[in-house]
Parts: C-alpha cells; structure tokens; sequence
C-alpha cells in the first residue's frame, strides 16, 4: 500500500487549483475560466488518461495467479451483479442512467480516500468514519450530478442540488473534526483526513465558482494516482523494479485497445465489476491483503 507520505504528496495539485481560484479573476481576468470547456468529456483523450486506465490497472494485477486465485470467488459475484446492473443502467432513459453513473462514480472515489485516510489515521470501522464517508460522497456526487460530472452534457449548475451538496459538505464537518480528534488520541495520522476533508472542499468551491472542470479533474486525479500508487506497490513488492516500472504504460496501452476494440456496453461493465469488487478487495482482512502479506 502507498505510504501516507506519498498519499500526502498525491493531494498536492490541490494547491494549484486554489491558486487558480484566488488568482484567476484578477490576475488573469477570467482567461482560465473563459477558456475552460463546458465539460471534461469533451477534451480528445479523457477517458484514456482518468478512469479507465487505473480499471484496467486494477485487472492487471490479477495476471498474478497468487493474487487471483483467493479473489476469484468475490471478483465472480462482481462480475455477475455488474451484468445485471449494467443491463438496468442501459435500459434507464439516458438522463437517469449519468445520474446514477455519476453518483456511484463520486460514493467509489469518496469511499476509497475516506477508507485510506481512516486506515492511515486508525478510525476505520466506526461509526463516525461510516458517516464521514457517507456525506462527503452525498456532497461529491450530488456536486457532480448538478453540473454534468464526465457526461458529454454540461447543464448550466442546479443552485437547489448544489444547495444540497453544500448541507451535505457541512454536515461532513463534524465527523471529520471527531476523527481528528480520535487520530490523536489512538496514535494515527490525522492528515490524510485533513487532506482529503480539504481536496473535497476545493472541489465544491471549484463548482460554486464556476471552475467545475477543475474540480472534476482534482477529484478524479486524486483518486486515480493513489489507486495507481497502491498498484505499482503491489507490482514492486511482488515482481520488482522493471515490471512497476512498466506497469503505467502497459495499462495505458490496453486502455487504448479496449476502448478503440471493446463496445460501450462491455466497457460499462468493466467499469461496474471495479467499483463493485475494489473496495472489498482491499479491504483490510481480505483475501488480496492477506496474500500480499510478506512471507
């Protein structure tokens, strides 16, 4: 697993997007905010660049028989249920069916940092890191759902819902100064969760202030480097140097392939086995953790 040092340096572009924020308007007259596109979607290779590379990165573990091997019976239940699923998303008229991509993408990204913010600062499993999670993914996903998330669409911004996201943000506030206060007292670290408390805030006023795309990009840039982290980790420590090494590229390249080769149905349900198996397949006890324990 990444070290908190690296997490904490993964969070880092947090810092340019709050100098855009603070410098754009006067120093560069709104050329940021003119100049930025209506939604991420729409840039020529988003979506081989974040997302869809660290899903594949994900599968690429699983070339190693050792890891497979105890994980084939959870990535089998999460292969069936993302059919099923993937079948109901097609079948929902289009508006419905981003609203609940969008959704589960944000409750995935938020509860994978709030999982390994809370490892790190030793309050996982209580009840105030369940609610943390809960509204700081309340918050993202109804942020994103009110501006267009990765659709191709942008809608002009819900006030109501990101009102909503805004009660949901604030309402994360007081688990997370509970968990501070508990990292202290049980000796963890409590600066992944002030770096993550902080990234999603900067998220939210990156949207109020008409910068969504940047925080589209923060959010997802954070999620997808600490994912990649935690499996060039588990390459170096399983095969050394050289495979870490080319793990990013070959990912990237296969990327490429399958969403050049593969339909948008069969690419969905990828999408749909990664959010379903991935939280459970690193979840601290299961079988992958156990298999990576040294010998």
């Amino acid at each position: 697993m990444p070290s908190t040092r690296l997490q904490l340096w993964l969070y880092l572009p947090g810092a340019l997007v709050l100098a855009i924020l603070l410098g754009d308007p006067w120093l560069l007259h709104g050329a940021v905010a003119a100049h930025s596109p209506a939604t991420v979607a729409g840039w020529p290779g988003y979506g081989l660049v974040f997302g869809q590379p660290h899903i594949v990165g994900s599968g690429l573990l699983f070339l190693d028989g050792a890891l497979r091997r105890p994980c084939r019976p959870l990535l089998r239940r999460a292969g069936l249920l993302a059919a099923l699923a993937c079948a109901l998303a097609l079948a929902l008229p289009a508006d419905w069916r981003d609203a609940v991509l969008i959704g589960w993408t944000l409750w995935h990204v938020m509860g994978q940092q709030a999982g390994l913010a809370c490892g790190q600062a030793r309050v996982a499993g209580t009840t105030a890191a369940r609610i943390w999670k809960i509204t700081l993914a309340l918050g993202a996903g109804v942020a994103a759902w009110a501006v267009g998330g990765e659709t191709l669409l942008a809608p002009p911004p819900d006030g109501p819902w990101l009102l909503w996201a805004g009660w949901a943000f604030s309402a994360s506030m007081l688990p997370a100064g509970w968990l501070l206060w508990q990292a202290r007292r049980q000796g963890g670290d409590p600066r992944p969760l002030l770096a993550l408390q902080a990234t999603a805030l900067l998220a939210y006023a990156s949207v109020l202030l008409g910068y969504a795309v940047l925080g589209v990009l923060l959010l997802r840039w954070t999620h997808d480097a600490t994912a990649f982290a935690t499996y060039l980790a588990v390459v170096r420590h399983r095969h050394g140097r050289l495979a870490a090494v080319a793990f990013v590229p070959l990912a990237l390249l296969l990327s490429l392939l399958a969403s050049a080769v593969l339909p948008g149905a069969v690419l969905l349900w990828m999408v749909l086995v990664h959010y379903l198996a991935e939280p459970a397949l690193w979840r601290t006890g299961s079988p992958l953790r156990l298999a990576l324990r040294p010998a």
